[in-house]
C-alpha cells in the first residue's frame, strides 16, 4: 500500500508521520481492521489541511504521540472537520483502547449524537492520558425523526462525547488532559471535557479547562417535540 506507515512486526508498532498515513489508518478501520494488540505512534505534527475527516472507527488499539515530557512538544494533529450523524471526532468509536501524549488543534466537529474533538464514543476498559484539545468546536444538534419528533442532540465534550466503563471489571480513566479555547454546543449531556461520564469505575482526574464555552442549545423543545 503506497501510504501504509512503517510497521515493526516484532513490536507490533506503526509509525504515523504524514497526513496520508493517518488517513490510511482511517481507511483500514473502515475496512474492518480494529488494530487490536497494535500500537500506533504519531511521530511528529500532522496538518490535515482542512480535510473533511472520516473518523477512525471501532478502534481497539493504542494510539500515542512520540514520548515527550511537555504538552507543548507533544505531536499535534490539526486542521480537520468532521460532519457525520454520530460518533464524531478524530476517532468515531473506541472499545478498550488507550490514547496518550498528543494534541488536537483547530478541529470542527458536527454531529447529532456522540461527538468530541478526540473521540465521539469510548467504552469498555481504556484510558486517555496527556491529551490536549485547543482552538476547536464541537456542535451536536437534535434530529427530527420520521415520526416528527426530535431526538439526540446529546453527548458532546471537548475530548470525548461519551466516556463509559462497561463490562466486567471495566475501568475508564481520563487523566492529565486539557481543553483550551473550545466551543461546545449541544441540547443535553454536554461538558468541557466529557459530555457524559458513565459506569461505576469511570474517572476523570487532574484535568483542566481554560476558555471553554459550554452552551445548552434551547432552539428545540423535547417536551413538546417541536422547534421553538
Amino acid at each position: 500500500d503506497e501510504f501504509a506507515p512503517a510497521y515493526n512486526a516484532e513490536t507490533k508498532t506503526y509509525q504515523i508521520a504524514t497526513a496520508q498515513e493517518l488517513a490510511w489508518v482511517s481507511e483500514q478501520a473502515k475496512d474492518g481492521n480494529n488494530f487490536k494488540g497494535k500500537t500506533l505512534v504519531v511521530m511528529n505534527d500532522i496538518d490535515l489541511n482542512g480535510a473533511n475527516w472520516t473518523p477512525i472507527a471501532d478502534f481497539h488499539g493504542t494510539f500515542k504521540g512520540l514520548a515527550s515530557t511537555k504538552a507543548a512538544t507533544y505531536p499535534t494533529i490539526s486542521n480537520f472537520t468532521v460532519n457525520v450523524e454520530e460518533c464524531a471526532g478524530l476517532f468515531g468509536d473506541i472499545t478498550g483502547g488507550k490514547l496518550s501524549d498528543f494534541n488536537v488543534r483547530n478541529a470542527r466537529i458536527t454531529a447529532n449524537h456522540y461527538a468530541g474533538a478526540v473521540v465521539g464514543f469510548m467504552h469498555g476498559s481504556g484510558s486517555i492520558t496527556n491529551v490536549h484539545v485547543q482552538n476547536s468546536a464541537v456542535t451536536v444538534t437534535p434530529v427530527l425523526n420520521a415520526d416528527n419528533k426530535y431526538d439526540d442532540g446529546d453527548k458532546a465534550g471537548a475530548i470525548a462525547g461519551y466516556f463509559c466503563a462497561d463490562g466486567t471489571n471495566a475501568t475508564m480513566r481520563m487523566e492529565n488532559c486539557s481543553a483550551t479555547d473550545v466551543d461546545i454546543l449541544a441540547y443535553r449531556d454536554l461538558g468541557g471535557l466529557v459530555g457524559c461520564l458513565n459506569g461505576t469505575d469511570a474517572y476523570v482526574g487532574n484535568c483542566n479547562v481554560t476558555d471553554v464555552r459550554v452552551t445548552a442549545d434551547t432552539d428545540y423543545d423535547y417536551a413538546s417535540n417541536s422547534a421553538i
